[in-house]
């Protein structure tokens, strides 16, 4: 547990241990230098906007980088990008990637309507793994769905 609180320690047990899957908030990976972090193989990263930086950084290192996108309403992760070494990444943010199995992913405009590729507007995700509302909280529900 204390380990897990400081992020130098949390890498040496990850080293020392032979980790190779590990699931990192941003915020520890702002700290650590992760092209270090061997034997890692894969990382996770969620809970927050992913940090190109280092997500290019780990992959570079020959880790396989995966952003793990999704409010609390859909299960945490509702989309998830595999970054590699080959990923060819255009844009100054780490992509959210593809819906996972039994979830779907749209991008409407204000009024509700299905927009193209690459055009900005609100996501809205449909699936198994959405929630149907607030427990006992109607109006927090139709605020949020």
């Amino acid at each position: 547990e204390e380990k897990k609180k400081d992020p130098l320690m949390l890498v040496q047990y990850l080293i020392e241990n032979c980790i190779d899957q590990a699931v990192i908030p941003p915020p520890y990976l702002k700290v650590i230098p992760v092209e270090n972090i061997r034997p890692l193989k894969k990382m996770i990263s969620a809970g927050e906007a992913a940090i190109l930086e280092k997500a290019i950084a780990f992959s570079r290192s020959g880790g396989l980088f995966f952003n793990g996108y999704g409010p609390t309403e859909s299960s945490i992760c509702a989309a998830i990008f595999n970054m590699n070494k080959e990923a060819a990444i255009t844009i100054d943010s780490v992509p959210i990637g593809r819906p996972i199995a039994n979830t779907r992913i749209y991008i409407l405009d204000k009024y509700d309507a299905l927009l193209p590729l690459n055009i900005p507007g609100e996501i809205c995700i449909a699936g198994r793994g959405l929630a149907r509302g607030y427990l006992n909280q109607p109006s927090l529900t139709n605020d949020k769905f």
